[in-house]
């Protein structure tokens, strides 16, 4: 059963993904007109406000936003968000989990694959942040850091809204993801790509689509600094962005559940000289 729902998940994906890309006008006009309308998009921050002038249904999708369309915190201590969308859990991280929509608790080290890597953040802070299919889809980043490693995950493509979330106990986990790791002046921080039902690819700014069959890893050296509110990546659809900070990165959050948030919005303080 497991088996066959994943094949189902990932052909629904592949088809969904396809047609997403086709340039015909037939099917990219009637995809876009009818998600702006069943969404109410607002295109007035877009960098292409016209609809008609995007090549395909992804490329609006992953549409860029005009400059200061998402200005940053004036504190150099701030964290942004890295993403438009819906604040779905936040806070500190004990006993090697972190609490999901319902109550429900997923492994860190299952999260990122790999208990090693898992260890630094225990004891550390955690923020969830949920892209509605509205939303602007491009991830940015919080702090400025340097890339040092990415681990591709395969997995399921579950849903990732709230009632799919108290449904599937560590759904995060099981999901498709991209975790890429970052050292900042704060200490490391990880930022994790959480695919959902029809996103069949995420892509980062360093590597293009990400995907496979099989879990991959790739060590980055001397990578440019990617300063705080720089565009790093993005999903094909609704998905779901998960920051981790370590056990030195003291943070009082500025933000509570269930709120709407935009790119680049003030979510939290880290204290001065914390890593």
């Amino acid at each position: 059963m497991i088996i066959q729902t994943r094949f189902r998940q990932h052909l629904l994906t592949k088809i969904a993904g396809w047609l997403s890309r086709s340039q015909w006008r037939i099917i990219k006009t009637p995809f876009i007109q009818g998600f702006i309308q069943h969404y109410r998009v607002d295109l007035s921050d877009a960098l292409i406000e016209d609809p008609k002038q995007y090549p395909s249904f992804e490329a609006f999708f992953t549409r860029k936003l005009k400059d200061g369309a998402r200005p940053l915190p004036e504190s150099e201590l701030a964290i942004a968000s890295p993403a438009d969308g819906t604040i779905a859990c936040f806070g500190g991280i004990g006993d090697n989990t972190t609490l999901l929509a319902k109550g429900h608790c997923y492994s860190i080290s299952d999260l990122l694959g790999d208990p090693e890597a898992a260890a630094p953040y225990q004891d550390g802070q955690y923020l969830t942040v949920y892209l509605a299919p509205h939303n602007y889809h491009r991830v940015h980043m919080p702090v400025s850091g340097r890339l040092t490693h990415m681990r591709y995950i395969p997995g399921t493509l579950f849903p990732v809204n709230q009632e799919a979330c108290a449904q599937v106990d560590g759904l995060f986990a099981k999901n498709e993801r991209v975790i890429c790791y970052f050292e900042t002046e704060h200490g490391p921080m990880v930022l994790v790509f959480v695919g959902a039902m029809i996103v069949g690819s995420v892509a980062t700014a360093w590597h293009g689509k990400v995907s496979g069959d099989n879990i991959t890893d790739w060590t980055y050296d001397d990578t440019p600094l990617y300063e705080r509110g720089t565009d790093i990546g993005y999903f094909a659809l609704g998905s779901t962005v998960i920051t981790l900070w370590p056990k030195q990165s003291t943070i009082t959050w500025k933000t509570n559940a269930n709120e709407l948030i935009q790119q680049g919005q003030e979510v939290g303080i880290l204290e001065a000289n914390a890593g």
